[in-house]
């Protein structure tokens, strides 16, 4: 075995773990301290890298999360409850450890349902562990309100001190409710509860320096209770104010991100969405992933409206104003010689065939921007067979519309149809290409003299 291939392996006199005390009480600066350093893994983890070399690298993480907790009283830094009193240990930080794996659970379910990049936006892989799945939100926040309770009861604790841990334990109330997955679409609490957190955080950056870092509660040895034949990676050290940066524009984003909720057009929904994924930095994953949920989820658009009715209502804005094909009374119609049945039918079939390109246009504005480039490469393809299938419906369905050609009124000169269906599909395949070139330069892909040859 080679040590710089398998993390399993063990030198001469080398233990399989450090030698680390974790019921060992912990002063008020050490509890301050390690409730920042676990915060620090957790927006790595949100950057993007693995938990192995971030959160799962915490000795108290790892106790609390292994063995299995079939019972939240399982899940404690004391399995055996050798230990009475310290209760900044058994009470604060656990509670506040728990709470921040159940964020991370809420986290996990959120990205691994909508459209991702493993290794790339986001890694997934838990390492055989149970983010706490099996315990409701509910019952963390029970803890959280004993641990804030226990903490202003601590009357000689240095009062600085004791108003820096309390603000943590609230600023981790506010993101597990704010993260939690039901009442997603509960516009008005989720963007106060957001705030709340952002409100919290320049609190949180000022007692940074009260607290006292331990550094032996972290160590890349427990990569080796993760997975033994791989090589061992170093951990990942991101400091406390990257951390802080990429936290704030986190719940920045998340507050800003409910408000396309507010549909007024499928047009305004494009922009937002354009618009909110071109901020610099670009929103995180989770925030990305959110945004795809609210967009299209349990086969809704926002929540509320079908795809039929989102399509529709964007070809009465753009090529179809009070147009007959898109009345919704067609539908009502029931004797097939009709013209409205054919309407009805020729448009329901049409809606089928542009659903889902349509919905990957959002999903792809989604995407981080070299991923979004390299799928509006392949949607444009896409557009462009179905601008030719809708140019063919046009003509069909004049026959129901009785739809006349305009003339210059010259008698030779040439008729001209409105094409509704197919110019609304050039319409997006250009926006499409226009948004391919424009990348391509945010991107480096084409050189500033390169702008003119490529539009």
């Amino acid at each position: 075995m080679d040590p710089k291939m398998d993390s399993g392996f063990l030198t001469q006199d080398e233990t399989f773990e450090d030698e680390f005390d974790i019921l060992k009480e912990l002063l008020p600066e050490e509890m301050v301290g390690l409730m920042d350093q676990v915060l620090r893994h957790e927006m790595a983890w949100h950057m993007g890298h693995p938990l192995s070399q971030s959160l799962f690298t915490s000795y108290y993480i790892d106790r609390l999360l292994w063995p299995e907790p079939k019972k939240l009283e399982e899940a404690s830094f004391d399995r055996q409850a050798r230990t009475t009193g310290n209760g900044m240990l058994h009470v604060v930080f656990r509670a506040y450890c728990l709470a921040l794996i159940k964020c991370c659970d809420h986290v996990h379910k959120r990205i691994r349902a909508e459209h991702y990049y493993e290794e790339e936006d986001f890694v997934s892989n838990l390492y055989n562990r149970n983010l706490l799945t099996n315990f409701e939100t509910d019952q963390i926040e029970v803890l959280l309100h004993e641990a804030m309770k226990f903490t202003e009861q601590q009357t000689k604790l240095d009062e600085a001190l004791r108003r820096a841990i309390l603000a943590r334990l609230m600023l981790r109330q506010q993101i597990l409710r704010a993260m939690e997955l039901e009442l997603i679409l509960d516009k008005d609490n989720r963007i106060q509860l957001w705030k709340k957190c952002t409100d919290l955080l320049p609190e949180i950056h000022q007692t940074q320096r009260l607290g006292t870092p331990v550094k032996e509660a972290f160590s890349v040895k427990m990569q080796r209770k993760l997975t033994s034949s791989v090589p061992p990676r170093p951990m990942v050290e991101i400091t406390f104010e990257d951390a802080h940066e990429f936290l704030s524009n986190l719940c920045r984003d998340a507050a800003d991100v409910y408000h396309v909720l507010d549909y007024h057009g499928c047009s305004n929904l494009l922009t937002f969405t354009y618009v909110f994924q071109s901020r610099k930095p670009q929103p995180a994953i989770y925030i990305r992933c959110l945004l795809q949920s609210l967009i299209f989820h349990d086969m809704r658009v926002l929540g509320k409206i079908t795809i039929t009715t989102l399509i529709f209502d964007d070809l009465a804005e753009l090529v179809l104003p009070a147009a007959t094909l898109l009345d919704p009374a067609n539908a009502n119609v029931e004797p097939p010689q009709d013209p409205r049945f054919q309407m009805a039918k020729e448009m329901g079939g049409f809606v089928l065939r542009v659903g889902d390109p349509f919905l990957d246009i959002f999903r792809a504005l989604c995407m981080n921007r070299s991923r979004t480039r390299r799928m509006l490469c392949h949607l444009v393809l896409d557009w462009e067979s179905v601008q030719l299938e809708a140019e063919n419906l046009d003509v069909e369905l004049r026959k129901y519309t009785g739809e006349k050609p305009l003339t210059d009124g010259s008698p030779s000169g040439p008729e001209i149809w409105s094409f509704p269906l197919s110019s609304w599909a050039y319409y997006y395949k250009l926006r499409q290409m226009e948004w391919i070139v424009q990348l391509g330069f945010e991107l480096g892909i084409y050189q500033n003299d390169e702008l003119s040859p490529m539009y």
